[in-house]
């Protein structure tokens, strides 16, 4: 069964996600990054990274039946592009990833979340939000209302609230997002 993207995975994603980190993302049905490129990006040179992995994904997208074999790549050239300082290749592989992932999923969420951070980065907030609504729903019909996902779109939410200068819309978004983290984090320090 592939790895799903979700909400943490996609998180995890924009994270640092070198080996052991992005084991959790990767399956045997799908197409891993190159050693190559982990080892560029675990070197400190996301640029060779970014070149190794994107003639990866080129050819993945070109052999695969089912281009969901690629997500993996997709989600490291995000990563790299982004550390890179190159938003521009991260936005085309985030839109990638949002085109192979199946509509109103939590795998979609989490693409519309990757996209709309991508967006975000490049000012572009008026084609965030509704990327970041899109996500929002879904997070809260998958999670319900305390979920960790509805705490991580509804914080990005404010943010972009917070650029049109609605704040009164988004004054209770960080907040909300701010609790369920809280929530989480307490949570995971008990099961330790």
């Amino acid at each position: 069964m592939a790895a799903r993207l979700t909400f943490r995975s996609a998180a995890l994603a924009l994270s640092l996600c070198t080996e052991p980190a992005c084991a959790a993302l990767q399956s045997a049905e799908r197409v891993s990054p190159p050693a190559g490129a982990i080892a560029a990006m675990d070197a400190g040179d996301p640029v060779r990274a970014l070149a190794l992995t994107r003639t990866a994904g080129d050819a993945c997208g070109a052999r695969s039946a089912t281009t969901d074999a690629c997500t993996d790549l997709w989600l490291f050239i995000i990563q790299a592009a982004l550390v890179a300082d190159r938003p521009a290749e991260a936005e085309t592989a985030a839109r990638r990833l949002l085109a192979v992932v199946p509509a109103d999923s939590e795998e979609a969420a989490g693409a519309q979340l990757l996209l709309a951070m991508v967006l975000q980065s490049r000012g572009r907030h008026v084609e965030a939000e509704p990327l970041l609504r899109a996500a929002l729903n879904t997070a809260l019909r998958v999670e319900g209302t305390d979920g960790v996902g509805v705490g991580m779109i509804a914080g990005r939410l404010g943010v972009v609230l917070i650029a049109f200068q609605r704040v009164a819309e988004a004054e209770a978004r960080p907040r909300r997002a701010v609790a369920i983290l809280r929530a989480e984090e307490h949570t995971s320090e008990l099961q330790s």
